[in-house]
């Protein structure tokens, strides 16, 4: 089932993402969030769950570059937790999220990952996203420099 995430979820959500901070280069952040910080996301953007018995994913969205001339485009991020892979849910969630932008005059989404995340860049490209830009040795974590992907994927969106 996915739902828009509500005060509740807060807890969820952010032991999925600092796993992803702490354990993967999927991210490129070491600040690890907190359950204030994400409880006031819920509040101020669009976020949904994936929830099963509990909480197993999440998405949102926000915008891509400060400026008006960007206000038509925003970045995404996609966090399964990861006995919950292959089963769909970011699927659905990322079916929800474009939906959800659409409402909001969102028509350019923008996915950013590590350029050795195959299962991403897979999961993005069978989403209908292209890739765009190829930015090497960008960011830094666990003591190593990480290549970047951007894609994207074109809303229909009248404005």
């Amino acid at each position: 089932m996915i739902r828009e995430a509500n005060p509740n979820d807060a807890a969820a959500i952010t032991d999925i993402w600092n796993r992803v901070i702490r354990e993967t280069n999927i991210t490129f952040t070491t600040e690890e969030k907190t359950t204030l910080q994400i409880g006031e996301m819920i509040a101020n953007a669009s976020v949904f769950v994936a929830q099963t018995h509990k909480v197993r994913g999440f998405c949102t969205y926000g915008p891509f570059r400060s400026g008006p001339g960007y206000r038509f485009v925003a970045e995404h991020s996609i966090h399964i937790a990861p006995d919950a892979h292959r089963r769909g849910l970011g699927r659905a969630l990322m079916t929800t999220l474009e939906t959800d932008a659409q409402k909001h005059g969102i028509d350019s989404l923008i996915g950013a990952m590590t350029g050795d995340n195959q299962r991403s860049i897979t999961f993005h490209e069978s989403c209908g996203f292209h890739q765009v830009g190829y930015l090497p040795e960008l960011g830094v974590k666990f003591g190593k420099r990480h290549d970047l992907v951007l894609m994207q994927k074109q809303l229909q969106v009248s404005h």
